[in-house]
């Protein structure tokens, strides 16, 4: 018997050895594998799930959705009066070896979006069927005015001349949409002029158009579980005007534009565009000085993904230069909920130019904890003024003692947060009352009490560093916007203005798509380069700590006193 127990023993030891060997092989063969000059130690998100394989199918279904989800109002121009018109075309998307795919961005864009529907959305700007001459397809349009901003061309006349001198980009171009180079309609009318351009837009007369194409988009990106609007974060970015800025000092300070300024009638420095506005921001020889410029404002509220490391645009508003931020945050989200219905935000979070009390009330209205910046604006902040009104900087209050307390956990059903000092007594309290408590000096501070000081995540704690840290993704958003068409656009007025930041952001949805499609069929092909780090199942503050751990420890924190 004790013989057969060793042997038994022995068997199992030689079997748990050959299968660390295994493992220890698997782990060598990986090894071998790694892409050159890869760290080993970095870690990246599993993005696997989003590959063009596992969203063939979903994607599909997309389109029937976004067909039944424009008005239902027949766009009634004969397609015999029009020089083109575009017809969707299903493409087949194939992968290269290395997972990437074929035909690029301008592919991508075509080959899974029926794009017909923006003819149903400018039905109600054109006239009927009897009335006009001939006329140009306005999907065509649209598309061409998108590929503009999604191809980086510089400028309308650059693209244009890519379809007159029928290169092969050229070519492929006017065949997604819909324009016959080889049999034109009419010879004199082969390509879109600029005028053509001009009166689709003023036929326009606002931007629902634009505004629901975009919207469009970052529904169908919600229907495949990409964007899920639980961590929001608003920001803004002046556009400078194509108009001249003569340096006027008056303009804008009292939060009015040129027409509204008393010396309007006499001024001999009018820019010729008199919807911007004058901002300021920090002059880039010297970030000590403020700089005045001429203007539009563009409010961005993006949703930051925390499982994928990305941020999504998914609103947008325009208004001249000398807006205030804090005063559209309600129209942000009206304008979401709009298109989107009630939104299940989790976090909104913005600086300082969004602390008013009417932020705070609409955010907590929506079921969100604001992550506001305290703005002090003229507080008095010195020693003595403290310790008059009762609490410190970021609205931790003081003990009999005159010490600190520190947050202490936060009740949700009475909406209120609790303090205590942990008997941090200086030397000459020892006899506080309080030691005999476990905690010491404990104090509950409801919300209702300073909406904007008392917050569900105290500021100064290192939770809430954490999570306005994520703030960051809205300004990256704002640097992506201005490489990619908001950076100065040769258009003058608010309506062009507007037009143009859609345009910016469907083509910033539709490159950050295609970037993520690709990056994820990279790693179902060669699944060992990219080890993963799962957040899918975790809650979301879990996440975002493990998310921060990884891949912000360089980023820098708001340095809040901690008292």
């Amino acid at each position: 018997m004790a013989a057969a127990k060793i042997g038994r023993i022995a068997q199992a030891q030689q079997r748990q050895a050959e299968k660390q060997q295994r493992r220890r092989l698997r782990e060598k063969k990986a090894e071998a594998k790694r892409r050159p000059g890869r760290p080993k130690q970095k870690r990246y998100y599993a993005k696997s799930r989003f590959s063009l394989k596992r969203l063939r199918k979903l994607l599909n279904n997309i389109e029937i959705v976004i067909t039944v989800a424009v008005p239902d109002e027949p766009f009634t121009k004969d397609p015999e009066r029009m020089y083109s018109y575009y017809r969707f075309r299903p493409i087949e998307i194939r992968l290269n070896l290395d997972g990437t795919l074929k035909g690029g961005i301008l592919t991508f864009t075509f080959a899974w979006i029926d794009w017909s529907f923006v003819r149903l959305l400018v039905a109600p700007f054109y006239s009927s069927s009897e009335e006009g001459g001939e006329l140009w397809d306005p999907v065509t349009l649209f598309l061409l005015d998108l590929l503009r901003v999604l191809l980086h061309f510089s400028s309308r006349d650059k693209l244009l001349d890519e379809l007159r001198k029928e290169t092969p980009l050229g070519r492929e171009i006017a065949a997604f949409v819909g324009i016959d180079l080889g049999n034109p309609k009419d010879p004199a009318h082969k390509v879109p002029s600029e005028m053509a351009f001009t009166h689709f837009r003023n036929r326009l007369t606002n931007p629902v158009v634009y505004e629901a194409v975009f919207h469009i988009m970052v529904g169908l990106l919600r229907q495949l579980d990409i964007i899920t609007f639980r961590v929001l974060a608003f920001d803004s970015m002046l556009v400078e005007t194509w108009a001249t800025f003569h340096g006027c000092e008056n303009a804008g300070q009292a939060g009015h534009g040129c027409e509204q300024c008393p010396l309007f009638q006499q001024c001999e420095r009018v820019p010729y565009d008199l919807e911007g506005g004058v901002g300021h921001r920090r002059s880039k020889e010297d970030p000590n000085q403020v700089e005045a410029l001429y203007c539009y404002k563009v409010h961005t509220g993006v949703s930051f993904e925390v499982e994928l490391g990305m941020e999504f645009p998914v609103v947008l508003l325009v208004t001249p230069g000398q807006g205030y931020d804090g005063h559209y945050f309600e129209a942000l989200l009206e304008q979401m909920e709009r298109y989107h219905g009630q939104v299940k935000a989790i976090f909104h979070i913005a600086d300082g130019h969004y602390d008013d009390f009417k932020n705070y009330i609409a955010a907590r209205k929506r079921g969100a904890r604001p992550i506001f910046h305290y703005n002090k604006r003229n507080e008095n902040t010195g020693p003595e003024a403290l310790d008059r009104r009762g609490y410190n900087e970021v609205g931790w209050p003081y003990a009999p003692c005159q010490v600190v307390m520190h947050p202490n956990g936060y009740d949700e059903d009475d909406k209120r947060l609790k303090f205590t000092c942990g008997k941090a007594c200086p030397t000459d309290h020892q006899d506080c009352p309080f030691r005999v408590n476990q905690v010491g000096y404990v104090k509950n501070v409801p919300v209702a009490e300073n909406s904007r000081l008392v917050l569900e995540i105290p500021r100064g704690t290192q939770r809430y560093k954490i999570i306005f840290a994520l703030r960051s993704s809205a300004e990256r958003n704002n640097d992506y916007f201005a490489d990619n068409g908001l950076s100065r656009p040769k258009y003058h007025g608010l309506h062009n203005m507007q037009l143009n930041a859609f345009l910016t952001g469907i083509a910033t949805l539709l490159r950050k798509l295609y970037a993520l499609i690709e990056e994820a069929g990279q790693q179902e092909v060669e699944p060992e380069r990219y080890p993963t780090l799962d957040l899918w199942g975790l809650p979301l503050e879990t996440a975002i700590r493990k998310r921060w751990k990884h891949f912000h420890q360089e980023d820098e924190l708001l340095a809040f006193p901690d008292g």
